[in-house]
């Protein structure tokens, strides 16, 4: 119930039932890969008390992270001491859609908005 990232999407629409076409959140690939980065930097902190900048420290970091698969760029992440950091994911370039342009940030508090 506390991990909105989690929650369900739930579709209204006036048209006949089972007709409506579920078009998806054209963000997602970034927010899964923000997302990701967010739960194995906080498993990589239980362990060793600290946030690193180095993805490959995060032992099991499934590749599509990294490897741009998901048409992602190669994550950018931001330290602020060692007890705060911040990630940012964009688009690679003519990856086309409506989220093409954008960046997705996510913080070590979950916090997570695009510019």
């Amino acid at each position: 119930m506390h991990l909105p990232e989690r929650w369900a999407n739930l579709v209204f629409s006036t048209a006949a039932v089972n007709t409506t076409v579920w078009e998806g959140d054209p963000q997602w690939p970034i927010r899964l890969v923000l997302r990701t980065i967010y739960y194995y930097e906080h498993m990589f902190q239980a362990v060793t008390g600290y946030y690193t900048d180095d993805l490959t420290l995060l032992s099991g970091l499934p590749a599509f992270v990294l490897d741009g698969s998901l048409g992602t760029t190669a994550p950018q992440v931001t330290m602020q001491g060692s007890w705060s950091f911040s990630a940012a994911v964009s688009f690679q370039p003519g990856h086309g859609g409506i989220a093409s342009n954008q960046t997705g940030n996510i913080r070590d508090d979950r916090y997570t908005w695009f510019e």
